[in-house]
């Protein structure tokens, strides 16, 4: 899906991102040397473009309407990330430079 995909829905209103879909843990898979590239892969494309797609989904009416504000909660653990939780870590990190980015923008 893409922002364009989100047309069906009408006018959008305030976006909150704030979904996680967490995957199981394998044991003694949760360390940053077992991890696999395709995990840490995933959690920054759930993480980061499903916030970035909605957000692109509201710009062109936020431009028309001149207001607008844009909702993404971030854990703590992008900042001060929790031991074993790499994908989740990353992922937060990357949500809140993304909205940084944007309100600069």
């Amino acid at each position: 899906m893409s922002a364009t995909g989100c047309s069906g829905f009408g006018r959008l209103g305030l976006p909150v991102n704030s979904a996680w879909g967490a995957r199981p843990v394998r044991r003694g898979y949760s360390r940053v040397k077992t991890r696999e590239d395709a995990d840490v892969d995933w959690a920054l494309h759930l993480g980061r473009r499903a916030a970035l797609w909605a957000m692109q989904a509201m710009f062109p009416g936020m431009r028309e309407r001149r207001w607008g504000r844009v909702i993404n909660r971030c854990s703590l653990d992008g900042i001060n990330p929790y031991s074993f939780s790499l994908d989740y870590n990353v992922a937060q990190a990357a949500l809140r430079t993304l909205t940084r980015t944007a309100a600069r923008e």
